[in-house]
């Protein structure tokens, strides 16, 4: 992988890990297009983690001042996400190689936001964010495993379902972000063999510290672009985007 494609992987994971259009999918659909997913491993590990930076950075006045209450709910909306991550890991890296699944999952995205959109507009009786609505959205996030999937919209889409208020629902979903991709990547780092350890070398530190500052800057923007989409009930827009992208990925694999 080359300087100018780490760059661009990084402008990727900054503007889809956050935005409700799935960075699985975006990352699965170029990997295979650009012919780089040999050699992207500990990359895609350190993107997802300088991902994790720039949530708690962004969000550290809130997680300063975090009660009891919602750790525990943070903690019940991420066992979903753990147990089946940990029952189907094998099955679940298997459809990263796979456009169609890449496709469709877009296609399910912009479902998500079609109807998150619609919920957060039409939600009058807002709810409490109980133990059991955790759950829930917990249960939703488990879907963004599959890529294509996002999980901002997924669990954005759940909050909805459960009529969090829409400032809530953002704030939760990315702070279940924190222990979903930290836990991830602790996954994927205990999965290393010596082939994965071969490819380390295939990425030079200078492809690791642009692609990061990158993601880093990038990361920060997307996440005040969802903010303000979310509070000018302009949401609907990324499941046109995702629509779009879902149905070229599938029209190309057949053209």
């Amino acid at each position: 992988m080359n300087i100018w494609q780490s760059v661009f992987l990084g402008i990727v994971q900054g503007i889809t890990e956050f935005l409700p259009i799935s960075s699985s999918g975006h990352l699965a659909i170029l990997q295979n297009w650009m012919q780089i997913s040999s050699s992207v491993f500990y990359f895609d590990i350190f993107l997802h983690l300088v991902s994790v930076i720039a949530i708690i950075y962004y969000f550290r006045k809130t997680i300063f001042s975090l009660n009891k209450q919602m750790m525990v709910n943070l903690i019940i909306a991420t066992i979903p996400l753990l147990i089946v991550g940990a029952l189907a890991r094998n099955s679940i890296k298997s459809m990263f190689t796979s456009n169609l699944i890449a496709g469709l999952g877009l296609i399910m995205t912009a479902v998500f936001n079609f109807f998150a959109s619609n919920n957060f507009l039409q939600s009058k009786d807002k709810q409490d964010l109980t133990q059991k609505n955790s759950f829930l959205i917990g249960l939703f996030q488990v879907v963004a495993l599959t890529p294509g999937v996002s999980r901002s919209g997924s669990t954005l889409f759940g909050a909805s379902t459960v009529k969090l208020e829409k400032s809530q629902a953002f704030e939760f979903s990315f702070l279940l972000a924190i222990p979903t991709i930290l836990g991830a990547s602790f996954g994927e780092l205990i999965t290393i063999n010596s082939e994965k350890i071969d490819h380390l070398a295939e990425i030079s530190v200078i492809n690791y510290i642009l692609g990061g500052l990158v993601c880093l800057l990038v990361c920060f923007a997307s996440l005040e672009l969802l903010k303000i989409t979310l509070n000018k009930t302009k949401y609907h827009f990324f499941g046109w985007y995702c629509l779009l992208l879902g149905s070229i990925t599938l029209l190309s694999l057949i053209i």
